[in-house]
């Protein structure tokens, strides 16, 4: 670990940066919302869970449950739609705040880790502001998509890796976390196994990474 940022540093990198992130999101999806495209149907797989305890596709209103994997992709993001009206109320503003309050997270937690790798204030803000003002991720938020959690949880899945390398060893469960959260989201993901096996090989001997890569799968 190269150094850490004191606690007063800290804290004012972690609120520019979220204030940065969380701020412009607020202010686009309340602009302008959209529920178009893959919505719908993520809508009505979160209707099933929220009503049903399951995941399907059929009719909410029928209870039928046919099994569904969730649609075009794992239902991880119908989850969270079901998890945030179980909190809040079945309200579709509310889960486009809630996800511009995770991705905003994530990207405080990619600061820190920064911090954590440097030592320097500097490059802990300059890291969360690149993602924070990125304008081709800034108005996902606005969209009922799968968009601002995948980016969520790479950006969470890349701030682990950072932290790994400051500490000098794989952080096997968050990472195993991360990784599970983002192909549970997207398929896609599972490309993100990837750069962490390049981690691993970076910082550990081969046979260590080969052993203990089980832990992730």
């Amino acid at each position: 670990m190269v150094g850490l940022l004191n606690k007063t540093q800290a804290w004012r990198v972690y609120a520019a940066v979220a204030l940065a992130a969380l701020a412009p999101r607020l202010i686009v999806l309340f602009w302008a919302p959209q529920a178009y495209g893959d919505a719908a149907a993520y809508l009505r797989v979160a209707d099933n869970i929220f009503h049903n305890f399951c995941v399907s596709l059929s009719d909410p209103s029928t209870g039928q449950c046919v099994p569904s994997w969730g649609g075009n992709q794992l239902p991880g993001y119908p989850a969270f739609i079901a998890l945030v009206w179980s909190l809040v109320g079945e309200s579709l503003a509310a889960v486009r705040v809630a996800q511009a309050i995770v991705v905003s997270l994530a990207i405080v937690w990619m600061a820190r880790a920064v911090g954590q790798l440097t030592g320097s204030p500097g490059a802990a803000l300059a890291a969360g502001l690149v993602l924070a003002l990125s304008p081709l991720a800034l108005a996902w938020p606005r969209h009922l998509f799968t968009e601002t959690l995948a980016l969520a949880t790479t950006i969470w899945l890349f701030a682990e890796l950072v932290q790994s390398l400051s500490q000098g060893r794989l952080r096997y469960v968050p990472l195993g976390l991360a990784l599970a959260a983002a192909i549970f989201i997207r398929f896609d993901s599972v490309w993100l196994c990837l750069p962490v096996a390049l981690c691993g090989f970076i910082i550990h001997p081969p046979q260590t990474v080969i052993r203990r890569g089980a832990i992730l799968i």
